[in-house]
C-alpha cells in the first residue's frame, strides 16, 4: 500500500511539471502573436530603429525571464521528485532491514529450538544408556549372586567316597537319571562344587574287563547293575539328586583296582596274578 501511494505522488508531480510546460508554451505563443501584430501594424508606418531595438530587447527580456521561470520550476519539480524517490528508497531499505532483523530473530529462535531439542535428545539418550548399563550391572550381579549361591549350595552337599547317589548325567550326549558311585576323595568332596563319579548302568551290557557287578539298594529295593569304568566323569554336585546307598570297602577296593586297568597302569593278567 505504501509503494502505491508513493507512485501516485510521483505521477501527480510529473503531471504538474507537464502542466507548467503547457502554461509556459501558451505564454510564449501569446507573446509571439503580439509581436507579430505589432510588426504587422508598423509596416505601413515609419518605424524608428531605436523603438524597434527597445521593443525587441523588452520582449527578449520577457522571454528570458519566462524561460528562467520555466527552468527553475522544472528543476524544483525534478529535485522534489528525486527527494521523494530517495525517501521512498530509504523507506524500502528500512523495511527490508526490519524484515531481515525479523528473519534473523526467527532463524536464531529456530536454531535455539533445534539446540534445545538436540540437548534434550542427548540427555534422554544418556539416561537410557545409563539405565541400560544399570540393568546390565544388575543382571550381572544377579548372575554372580546366583552362581555364588549355586556354588555354596553345591559345596554344602555332603557326599563321601563310595556313596551311591541317584544323579542326572549326560552319557553320549543323552541326559540320563542313573545311580552313580562317588570316587572323589573326601577333602575334594567337602570343598569343591564338583564330584567325580562312575555310573551304574543296566546289566544287559557286554561284560568288559573294566566292568564290575554292583548290588545296591534303590529306595528299599535290591537292584543289580554294572559299574562302567570307561564312563568315569566329573559332574556338578547340583546334579546329585539323593543318596541311596554306600559301597562296602572290598567293593570299593575292587573298583580302584579296575580303574588301574582302565587307565592302563596295570594289565589284567597282572591284576589276576595279584589276586591269586
Amino acid at each position: 500500500m505504501n509503494d502505491e501511494n508513493k507512485n501516485e505522488k510521483f505521477n501527480e508531480l510529473e503531471k504538474k511539471y507537464y502542466n507548467y510546460r503547457w502554461y509556459v508554451g501558451i505564454l510564449i505563443s501569446i507573446i509571439i502573436f503580439l509581436l507579430t501584430c505589432i510588426i504587422y501594424r508598423k509596416r505601413t508606418e515609419t518605424v524608428d530603429v531605436g523603438d524597434l531595438i527597445s521593443i525587441s530587447s523588452g520582449l527578449i527580456s520577457i522571454v528570458l525571464g519566462i524561460v528562467a521561470i520555466i527552468l527553475s520550476i522544472s528543476q524544483n519539480n525534478q529535485s522534489t521528485i528525486k527527494e521523494e524517490r530517495i525517501g521512498n528508497l530509504l523507506e524500502t531499505i528500512t523495511s527490508k532491514i526490519h524484515g531481515l532483523k525479523q528473519d534473523t530473530q526467527r532463524v536464531t529462535s529456530y536454531i535455539e529450538q533445534i539446540g534445545k531439542g538436540a540437548e534434550n535428545k542427548l540427555e534422554s539418550y544418556l539416561e537410557n544408556s545409563n539405565k541400560i548399563k544399570n540393568n546390565e550391572n544388575k543382571k550381572e550381579n544377579n548372575n554372580i549372586s546366583n552362581k555364588t549361591k549355586e556354588l555354596i549350595k553345591n559345596i554344602r552337599i555332603v557326599c563321601g567316597r563310595g556313596d551311591i547317589f541317584l544323579a542326572e548325567i549326560y552319557l553320549t550326549e543323552i541326559k540320563l537319571k542313573v545311580p552313580v558311585i562317588v570316587m572323589q576323595n573326601d577333602s575334594a568332596n567337602r570343598y569343591l562344587p564338583t564330584v567325580t563319579i562312575i555310573p551304574i548302568l543296566d546289566d544287559k551290557r557286554k561284560k568288559l574287563p573294566t566292568h564290575i557287578d554292583i548290588d545296591y539298594n534303590y529306595f528299599s529295593e535290591c537292584k543289580h547293575g554294572i559299574a562302567c569304568m570307561e564312563y568315569i566323569t566329573t559332574i556338578k554336585k547340583s546334579n546329585l539328586i539323593e543318596k541311596i546307598d554306600k559301597l562296602e570297602r572290598h567293593v570299593l577296593k575292587e573298583i580302584d583296582e579296575t580303574l588301574l586297568i582302565q587307565f592302563g597302569i596295570i594289565e589284567k593278567s597282572m591284576y589276576q596274578k595279584t589276586i591269586i
